[in-house]
C-alpha cells in the first residue's frame, strides 16, 4: 500500500457509493456501497456500508451494519459493533465482533472475541480466542488458548488448543451497547482435543488431552487422558475413562 501521504481520503456522507481502488481514511457516515476491490489504510463505517469486492486494510471499525462479498484482511484490528456479513474469509491481527455476526468462509486471526452471536462455516484459527454467547462453527476451532462462555444451543464440530476452557455462568449477565444475554447455556462437540481441558454444559462425543477436568452440566462419550482427570460433579455423564499414561 501506498504512503498515506500519496493516497486521498472519500467520505460518504448520507448516501452513496465509492468506486474500486487505493485510499487513505475511507468513511462511512449513513448508508454507502463500495463498488469493488478496495485498499486502505483505515475504514470506519458509521451505519451501512455494502462492499462489494475484497478489502486489504490496516484498520476497520464499523458501528451498524456492514456486508463484505469479497475477502476481508485487516492487518491490525477488525472491530464490528452491530452485524457483519462476511461471505469469503477473514483475516485480521485482533477481531472483535460485538452483535452478530456471520462468516461464510474461514477465518484467521491472533486474538479473537465474539459477543453475541457467531456464525463461521469454515475454520476458525488462531493464538487466542474469546467467545462470550451465540457460537456455531461447523469445522475446526483451533486456538492456543480458548475461553467459551455459551448462549443457547452452541455447537463447534472439533476443538483444538493447548489451553481450552468452556464454562457457564447462569446468573451473570453480559451488558455492551444495547445487547445484553445471560449464560444458561451449552456447546455440542464432536472431538475436543487440548493439553489442558475445563468442562461445564458441554456436550462432546471424544475428549483426548492430558490434564481434564469435567464441572457441572456434561455428557462425554468417552475421555482419553495422559495426566490427571477430575470429575467434579456426578451429575455429569461420562461414558468411557481411557487413561493413557505411559
Amino acid at each position: 500500500m501506498e504512503n498515506k501521504e500519496n493516497l486521498n481520503d472519500v467520505k460518504i456522507l448520507g448516501s452513496g457509493s465509492i468506486s474500486q481502488g487505493e485510499y487513505n481514511n475511507v468513511k462511512v457516515a449513513g448508508s454507502g456501497q463500495i463498488l469493488g476491490n478496495i485498499k486502505a489504510n483505515d475504514i470506519k463505517v458509521s451505519g451501512s456500508g455494502d462492499f462489494q469486492g475484497n478489502i486489504i486494510t490496516k484498520e476497520i471499525k464499523c458501528s451498524g451494519s456492514m456486508s463484505c462479498n469479497g475477502t476481508v484482511k485487516s492487518s491490525y484490528i477488525l472491530k464490528v459493533n452491530g452485524s457483519g456479513i462476511f461471505k469469503e474469509d477473514l483475516t485480521g491481527k485482533e477481531i472483535i465482533l460485538n452483535g452478530g455476526s456471520s462468516i461464510s468462509g474461514n477465518v484467521s486471526f491472533e486474538n479473537m472475541i465474539s459477543r453475541g452471536s457467531c456464525e463461521i462455516n469454515g475454520n476458525c484459527e488462531g493464538e487466542e480466542f474469546n467467545s462470550f454467547g451465540y457460537i456455531r462453527i461447523n469445522e475446526l476451532l483451533a486456538a492456543d488458548k480458548i475461553n467459551i462462555v455459551p448462549e443457547g444451543e452452541a455447537y463447534i464440530k472439533e476443538i483444538g488448543g493447548e489451553e481450552i476452557t468452556i464454562r457457564s455462568e447462569q446468573k451473570k449477565k453480559f451488558m455492551f451497547l444495547k445487547f445484553s444475554f445471560s449464560s444458561d447455556g451449552f456447546i455440542n462437540c464432536d472431538i475436543i482435543e487440548g493439553d489442558k481441558i475445563t468442562l461445564e454444559n458441554t456436550k462432546c462425543k471424544i475428549v483426548r488431552g492430558e490434564n481434564i477436568t469435567i464441572g457441572r452440566g456434561c455428557e462425554i462419550g468417552k475421555i482419553e487422558y495422559t495426566g490427571e482427570l477430575n470429575i467434579t460433579d456426578e451429575k455429569s455423564i461420562v461414558g468411557e475413562k481411557v487413561c493413557m499414561k505411559n
